[in-house]
């Protein structure tokens, strides 16, 4: 991760979580790189922020990015959010949606394990 970031993620942490509850940051995403938007967006679900907070980074990232590995990444991201949430029917189309656009993405093979124990628990 670059310095910049480093230290932006560092601010918005910091500065963010500082009050009780932890407020939700203000960024500018279109100023920030593919890989500057998803590594935010993951460090704030490992902070606890909701799914619901991050989807919307996630989202814009196929507008920002739309040829990104990362807006790709981030429709992997959004299937996981949908599940931790307790939504597994949208979660099994996302990871449906996910293998049969990027059939030979490395990633396949997880989301089919995904897909598995979903149908499983279902």
């Amino acid at each position: 991760m670059h310095a910049r970031l480093q230290f932006a993620l560092l601010f918005v942490i910091v500065s963010g979580c500082a009050a009780s509850p932890c407020p939700t940051p203000t960024i500018r995403m279109g100023e920030l790189t593919a890989q500057s938007q998803y590594d935010i967006a993951l460090v704030l679900l490992d902070q606890g922020q909701d799914c619901e907070v991050v989807r919307p980074i996630f989202e814009s990232m196929h507008v920002d990015y739309p040829y990104s590995r990362y807006a790709v990444l981030a429709d992997l991201r959004i299937a996981e959010c949908e599940a931790h949430e307790g939504r597994i029917a949208e979660a099994i189309d996302l990871y449906e949606g996910f293998v049969d656009q990027y059939p030979t993405h490395p990633e396949v093979s997880h989301v089919r394990a995904e897909l598995a124990r979903l149908r499983h628990e279902s």
